[in-house]
């Protein structure tokens, strides 16, 4: 089967109509899809409703949102157990194919972009265990003509859930991200070593943790720095005062100025995160030539191959259990709780150590950041 992301669509699309369900809220990944499919490279599809979203910038999750204090009530709907599925829209030509994210058209042909089945049913694991006959069904009806899933551990899930004869209608399709411009062949093997993180919601991403490990190895080691792009919550402002390696930016920045002034200056970035399905920051860390830290969930792993382009650490807690919802799945914004209540010892430790690593071997800086480059391009090639 033939990888998306090796320069066409598959062959099950080719030729075909696009028109992309009208979702009022998309994120950068799926905006980056929609473009991906209005290029050049993809010049033998017609995306025929594109202009309403070829400059359309990807939601985030706000600062409001991210530094809530209040514990957030769950709206009626999420307690009613509930499947995606749309009607076709009514601009829609009849012979284009509706390309959908998380969703299922009642009529006529579809294609599903997912990164994990239980966007299907609102996140909601009660929710797929009642529905899964119906979704199963319709997943593989002919009007389902392809299952792009995001990552391998999308397609694990797809399979535990609906079965080995789920598998022919799935198309590994990663995030195509273009490699960036980066300081790599400038940087010398004295300066000091910029780990950097990005994310909007901090402790849910491992903020704490990583604050707390990088304060030791830079009372260690002052030869690195560590750039934080985010909402900082109040209380832990104290610790990027009392160390003169930290450095703070609000995450206000668009997507483009966030690759310019620091992505494209950073050597590593460090994603401890506790609940995430894939992570686009770090496919774009990848992009950049960074060696990348990253938690073992879901996808993440993926992205590294162990002591060439990255390291990959174990969460204490996470919404995950390898491929499936743990308990804390359906936390929602409430998760960050869950994390206050957990002890990070041990996670702290794992970070300090992979940083460390990183950091006292700087002949292997440049060696590791390479590494990454070839990472992504490994992946562009592979298929299920």
């Amino acid at each position: 089967m033939q990888s998306p992301n090796s320069g066409t669509m598959s062959n099950k699309v080719s030729k075909r109509k696009i028109f992309i369900y009208p979702h009022s809220y998309l994120r950068d990944r799926q905006v980056d899809r929609i473009k991906e499919m209005c290029s050049d490279e993809n010049a033998h599809l017609k995306v025929l409703n594109k202009d309403k979203f070829i400059f359309k910038i990807g939601n985030q999750v706000s600062a409001k949102q991210s530094l809530s204090e209040d514990v957030a009530a769950k709206k009626w709907f999420q307690y009613l157990p509930a499947v995606n599925i749309k009607v076709r829209p009514k601009d829609a030509p009849k012979d284009a194919v509706i390309y959908i994210w998380g969703g299922i058209v009642i009529c006529g042909p579809f294609i599903l972009d997912i990164d994990n089945p239980w966007a299907l049913v609102g996140y909601n694991p009660f929710a797929m265990r009642i529905f899964k006959p119906l979704i199963k069904w319709k997943l593989l009806s002919k009007s389902c003509q392809e299952i792009r899933v995001m990552s391998k551990a999308c397609a694990k899930s797809m399979e535990l859930l609906f079965g080995r004869e789920i598998k022919p209608k799935l198309t590994l399709s990663y995030p195509k991200m273009a490699f960036k411009e980066n300081n790599l062949s400038i940087r010398k093997s004295h300066q000091e070593v910029r780990f950097l993180f990005v994310g909007t919601q901090f402790e849910i991403k491992g903020g704490e943790a990583l604050l707390r490990a990088f304060s030791l190895l830079y009372a260690e080691n002052n030869n690195c720095s560590l750039t934080l792009v985010t909402h900082l919550p109040e209380r832990f402002k104290k610790i990027i005062d009392e160390c003169n390696g930290i450095r703070f930016f609000e995450a206000r920045y668009t997507r483009e100025e966030v690759h310019k002034e620091f992505m494209s200056q950073a050597d590593a970035l460090v994603f401890p995160t506790l609940g995430e399905s894939f992570g686009l920051v770090a496919l774009e860390a990848l992009a950049h030539s960074m060696y990348l830290i990253a938690s073992n969930v879901y996808a993440l792993s993926e992205l590294v191959d162990e002591g060439r382009n990255g390291k990959i650490i174990e969460p204490p807690i996470s919404v995950w259990e390898d491929v499936m919802p743990s308990k804390y799945f359906t936390s929602g914004q409430n998760y960050k709780f869950d994390v206050r209540k957990t002890s990070m010892n041990e996670f702290i430790e794992e970070i300090y150590l992979a940083m460390k690593d990183f950091l006292y071997n700087p002949q292997l800086v440049m060696e590791r950041r390479m590494a990454s480059h070839d990472k992504l391009k490994q992946m562009y090639r592979e298929v299920l």
